[in-house]
């Protein structure tokens, strides 16, 4: 049955409506006091740098208090593929990071954006210095859209994770997503992102800001072009394409 409010609890309910509303102005108000300190913390667990006054916003990557330890930057830890936890900060402030993805349709470069996306950077250099991605596959192409891979557990492909998730970091809008972008894919809802990421193999298709962007082709878009124009059953493709190896290169400023 529809309920319906008795017209003689007509002040009644502005009464209410107004208490409401002068209820909300005060949380937000000291939620906003709260937030304002030297070193606010946002809800995607990063800060803001206040340290002049002529400083510019940069973020910062703050991991949890059980995070799984950095792996070794020189390529020779062994192959794992399941963590606990998401990573301690393993970036060298001030340095840059390029990828290298080698598959079996051709090599592709990438230049890594850890301002723009400094956890999701963390995450993917960390999950490829222990070599998570090495023997995976592009386990979803679609020839107008993009290419998707990284997971190394999912049975059937698609459905794994290394064990933990981390938050999105999306960017201002979708006009971000062009060829060659690289970015997470996630799951539903907030703090949904993993391990595995995408590929962007058309310019922008009206994909929603809702993913991870932190990274951009430098070359290569001919094995993009080649791994999205495979023969493919629906969204998978028919023949194995695999990621050979990534491999990460950092350069100190």
């Amino acid at each position: 049955m529809t309920q319906q409010i008795p017209a003689n609890n007509s002040n009644k309910l502005i009464y209410i409506l107004v208490g409401a509303v002068l209820a909300a102005i005060l949380i937000g108000g000291l939620s906003f006091i709260l937030l304002s300190d030297d070193e606010p913390k946002t809800a995607t667990g990063q800060t803001t740098d206040n340290d002049d006054a002529e400083a510019t916003t940069t973020t910062k990557y703050i991991a949890p208090a059980n995070a799984t330890p950095c792996p070794s930057t020189d390529g020779e830890s062994e192959r794992k593929t399941s963590f606990e936890a998401e990573f301690q900060n393993c970036l060298t402030p001030g340095a840059s990071y390029a990828v290298k993805m080698v598959t079996n349709k051709g090599t592709m470069e990438f230049e890594l954006d850890s301002e723009a996306a400094p956890i999701s950077v963390n995450n993917f250099v960390s999950l490829a210095r222990n070599k998570y991605y090495d023997g995976t596959t592009f386990h979803r192409v679609i020839e107008d859209f993009m290419i998707q891979g990284g997971d190394a557990t999912g049975e059937p492909r698609g459905t794994g994770t290394p064990g933990y998730t981390i938050i999105e970091e999306p960017p201002a809008s979708s006009a971000a997503y062009k060829k060659g972008t690289l970015a997470m894919a996630k799951s539903a809802g907030p703090k949904a992102t993993g391990g595995q990421f995408f590929i962007m193999g058309v310019d922008n298709s009206g994909l929603p800001p809702e993913y991870s962007v932190f990274g951009e082709i430098t070359s290569g878009l001919e094995t993009v072009d080649a791994i999205r124009t495979v023969e493919v059953n629906g969204e998978t493709p028919a023949e194995d394409v695999i990621i050979e190896s990534v491999t990460i290169t950092e350069t100190a400023e």
